[in-house]
């Protein structure tokens, strides 16, 4: 009886004790489900966000950029996430993880339906044009293994990012291909020698570049070049990534951007390192300019081309590298080139002219 006496005892405090912590671990898992659903909530908003502008400005804008910048790795932590809950016996926070999941990685989903299923980009007319995208990495020292993988790419149009003079030096002294037109980014007030670009082309140029200083020294370059007895634009374009401490600037150089693409010729297309992931609202006013990402006509989401230089951030790398066109052009492919030393990886698209147009 006294033992049974203490057993009745022992239930009686340990009861309400268990029952006290079930209820904290169940809010708790609630509470991370509200904040995952905010962060989702932002980062679905954040490419309609500040419209006509490149997002917002400011700390909230920086943190909006963040979330689409880490959309990906968001997802694949949601659905980790879900199946601990599930583990944990915790059935509706593992199905509100499951659905968040969901939204985060649609895109991934939609790239593995068939190319016909996600909708042609229609078709295309004549001879292809192969043009490429290679950020060299104004600190790259490997130059053997740039001037290899730029021979291997075997392009018609060359956009060529961080060249520097010692780039334009190495380059020069080497075969990597028979571009003979050639025009470099007037510096202006460039401060950095990493901010100068170039476009290199085996067709001839239509007429004089322009450069457009965003800021006054980060110089953006586009030339007229003559493919098939026809005249299109090409963009060199390479904003600055949107770091913390400076994403005041960076916020700017991106409106200044959009100005100036706006006032370009049709045909027209964009090439380089955007420094924007595919979700952010740059991205989404360039869409509404009427440009397309080869990456995503071919593979439904474009592939990651930063960083390359780190074998772990493979899952996450970014598609910060872009290949835009318009409506005269029907994209053929588009893939990652030959590793180049970089810490970005080279993209190449095959593009043709739209039937019609």
């Amino acid at each position: 009886m006294a033992g049974g006496g203490l057993d009745e005892a022992v239930n009686a405090v340990a009861g309400p004790r268990s029952g006290c912590l079930g209820r904290l671990r169940a809010a708790g898992w609630w509470l991370l489900a509200g904040s995952a659903a905010v962060v989702v909530a932002i980062g679905l908003l954040a490419p309609s966000l500040g419209a006509p502008d490149p997002g917002l400005p400011g700390r909230f804008g920086y943190w909006a950029e963040t979330i689409t910048a880490l959309w990906r790795p968001l997802g694949s932590a949601l659905l980790g996430l879900a199946i601990a809950a599930w583990w944990c016996r915790r059935r509706r926070p593992a199905i509100a993880f499951v659905v968040l999941a969901v939204l985060a990685l649609w895109p991934e989903l939609w790239s593995l339906l068939p190319r016909g299923l996600r909708g042609g980009s229609g078709a295309g007319a004549g001879p292809a044009l192969r043009i490429a995208t290679v950020n060299l990495n104004e600190f790259g020292e490997d130059e053997a293994a740039m001037v290899t993988g730029l021979r291997q790419l075997d392009c018609d149009v060359l956009v060529l990012l961080e060249f520097t003079p010692r780039w334009e030096r190495v380059l020069a002294a080497q075969s990597v291909g028979d571009h003979v037109h050639r025009v470099i980014s007037d510096p202006g007030g460039a401060h950095t020698d990493g901010l100068r670009v170039a476009i290199w082309s085996r067709h001839p140029f239509a007429g004089e570049p322009e450069t457009c200083l965003l800021r006054g020294y980060n110089a953006q370059l586009r030339a007229p070049i003559v493919w098939q007895e026809r005249t299109f634009w090409v963009h060199a374009v390479h904003p600055l990534p949107p770091l913390s401490l400076q994403y005041a600037g960076v916020f700017e150089q991106r409106r200044q951007l959009l100005d100036w693409l706006r006032t370009s010729p049709r045909p027209r297309i964009v090439a380089g390192d955007l420094n924007a992931a595919p979700r952010s609202a740059l991205r989404a006013r360039l869409h509404e300019l009427g440009w397309r990402s080869a990456g995503d006509d071919v593979h439904g989401q474009s592939p990651g081309t930063w960083p390359m230089d780190r074998a772990w951030a493979a899952p996450f790398r970014l598609a910060i590298d872009q290949i835009l066109v318009d409506d005269h052009f029907v994209v053929d492919d588009c893939v990652v080139g030959p590793a180049n030393g970089s810490d970005h990886a080279p993209l190449l698209a095959t593009i043709r002219w739209r039937a019609g147009r």
